[in-house]
């Protein structure tokens, strides 16, 4: 018996190969995507910071991040979304 035989060695048409190229395309799809969404949310971050400071609010902004640090800032602001919406409902308030 050949000791070649007994040896595999990956090509472009083993099951192996094919599902390590459909991870890397499932990975980059999945890097591509989070890029997005970073830049969307950095655009959106930017966006506030643009408007605390053509707004002359920077100090005020300053103080309520020392009296009011949280460890969880997206929480908060789904928390107050969610708040908001049910003072609404409740007012009968569809807007």
């Amino acid at each position: 018996m050949n000791n070649n035989e007994n040896t595999f060695t990956p090509n472009s048409g083993d099951a192996s190969s094919i599902h390590d190229k459909e991870a890397e395309k499932d990975y980059k799809r999945m890097y591509l995507q989070s890029q997005i969404k970073f830049n969307i949310e950095k655009d959106c971050k930017n966006q506030a910071y643009f408007f605390i400071l053509s707004h002359g609010l920077y100090n005020q902004f300053v103080n309520y991040n020392r009296k009011n640090h949280s460890s969880n800032p997206h929480k908060n602001c789904v928390d107050y979304f969610a708040q908001q919406a049910d003072i609404k409902e409740r007012l009968g308030d569809n807007n």
